[in-house]
């Protein structure tokens, strides 16, 4: 029996991109790391420190929002941590890198690395994407395993593919 092997980067190209994607989105990010939450963010970070405290099977008061998985990946590391909107914004830049070097793959593997790196460059940069990339909102995480998935689906590795949809269908009901 042949185990096939994970292979998220690729070669040295790859993972020069990776590294040029990770510091990009670290040194463009990280002044909005600290900016307090608005809008639906103040209800996601109440419902993770909710969940902090009292458990992630426990059920807080007034409504549920999202499906779990970020909000209980918050409340774990709230509990490490403590609550602040550092931690929280930083989970959701995370996610930003992810899906962003998840595009330049996919644009690779479906036609070249060049594509790749204009698609990955396109999406970071587009308004909507970079303005979202730091605040705790569900849509970034919701494209990043998106895109991870479609990949993986791809390239035909099936554990990766399974465990990116599982945390996608558990991120925001249009991962359904």
């Amino acid at each position: 029996m042949r185990i096939h092997s994970i292979r998220i980067l690729g070669d040295k190209k790859d993972n020069l991109y990776f590294l040029f994607l990770l510091a990009l989105v670290i040194i463009l990010k990280l002044p909005t790391m600290n900016l307090d939450y608005h809008w639906d963010a103040v209800i996601y970070a109440a419902q993770s420190k909710y969940y902090s405290i009292n458990g992630i099977f426990s059920i807080p008061p007034g409504i549920i929002v999202h499906t779990p998985m970020l909000t209980w990946t918050l409340a774990f590391l709230y509990r490490i941590f403590g609550e602040t909107p550092l931690i929280s914004n930083f989970v959701i830049a995370i996610f930003s890198f992810i899906g962003v070097y998840f595009t330049y793959l996919l644009g690779s593997h479906i036609y070249n690395r060049k594509v790749g790196i204009i698609a990955s460059l396109f999406l970071f940069f587009s308004p909507v994407y970079f303005s979202l990339s730091g605040q705790l909102l569900f849509d970034v995480p919701l494209v990043a395993l998106t895109v991870s998935t479609i990949y993986f689906y791809l390239k035909k590795n099936t554990v990766p593919y399974l465990i990116s949809g599982s945390l996608l269908v558990l991120t925001k009901e249009p991962g359904f």
